[in-house]
């Protein structure tokens, strides 16, 4: 319960950026639509890569989904207005 004070409206404003390489990107694309994740930066490098950002919050059901039809994800980084403030409260120990 700890960890969780306070995160989750900062997790609203924190993206991350994956790295997806497999085939039949259009059809990742729409049924991550269907199931209503949104998708920021999407940028297709070839027919085998492109990056994919989505919001911090929606990003275990990002997994989940792609879990099933078989790509490949790695997470590049994290971005946004609101990433200092969650790496804070997220580190609340350190400080």
């Amino acid at each position: 319960m700890w960890k969780n004070f306070g995160l989750n409206k900062i997790r609203e404003k924190v993206k991350v950026t994956y790295k997806v390489e497999g085939l039949n990107q259009n059809r990742l694309i729409e049924s991550l639509r269907k199931r209503d994740i949104a998708l920021f930066n999407v940028k297709k490098i070839n027919n085998k890569l492109m990056y994919v950002s989505v919001n911090l919050n929606q990003s275990k059901n990002f997994f989940a989904i792609t879990k099933d039809l078989c790509y490949n994800i790695k997470k590049v980084r994290y971005f946004g207005k609101g990433l200092p403030l969650y790496s804070l409260l997220k580190n609340a120990g350190l400080i």
